[in-house]
């Protein structure tokens, strides 16, 4: 049995005849699709051109690329697996189903958008947070929607305020207007989104922490 090369990052399904049945090989390396972005599907089945294959997932939708590959975009996490029907349009049968896990994709890191070393600035702090993701092989972007910012003057009482978005605006901007030797800032209590799933996440246990030199 010759089976098709296993791609990094695509979900390869290959249907085999024999005694007119179909038989699923699937990459169990690649069993996993993403909430949040559009996860590459590779389909092919013995006897049936591209064009008479169909795709039905179970939730998400089917699109296809400017070359005409599959791409399942998953913008919600209804379940954590998922099917994917595929059907002969022209003999108007179902081939097969393949199941997949459904994960979200991992939490970013949430980084200064200037290095401590520029905290203080000179009127000119207008950073914010970053959320970054590292060591995910596709190039999907997660967005800052909140943030807790506690701002502790050196021999005074602490202050907390919230910043909505990843830039310092508002009461936060004014915090940072205040920075001088000796004063530490937090950040905590992140709140993201990642790709097109509007699922805001949180990420509690890895605070920002910085002293004013």
């Amino acid at each position: 049995m010759k089976l098709l090369p296993l791609l990094p990052l695509v979900f390869v399904v290959q249907f085999l005849t024999a005694q007119s049945a179909y038989r699923l090989e699937k990459n169990q390396k690649s069993d996993v699709v993403y909430s949040g972005l559009e996860n590459p599907i590779t389909v092919e089945a013995r006897g049936v051109s591209r064009q008479n294959l169909q795709l039905i997932p179970s939730f998400g939708e089917i699109k296809t690329d400017s070359s005409g590959n599959f791409l399942w975009k998953i913008c919600h996490l209804d379940s954590s697996r998922a099917t994917l029907i595929i059907k002969d349009l022209a003999k108007n049968k179902n081939l097969d189903t393949a199941v997949f896990k459904v994960k979200m994709i991992p939490p970013p890191v949430f980084e200064l958008a200037k290095p401590p070393s520029g905290f203080p600035g000179h009127g000119e702090w207008r950073g914010g947070i970053n959320a970054v993701l590292s060591n995910f092989p596709f190039d999907i972007k997660c967005e800052v929607i909140e943030y807790e910012v506690s701002y502790l003057p050196k021999n005074q009482d602490l202050i907390t305020k919230v910043n909505k978005g990843g830039r310092f605006t508002g009461e936060v901007y004014e915090l940072k207007q205040k920075a001088k030797p000796g004063d530490r800032y937090t950040f905590n209590k992140f709140q993201f989104q990642c790709g097109c799933d509007e699922t805001v996440r949180r990420q509690y246990n890895e605070p920002i922490k910085i002293m004013i030199k």
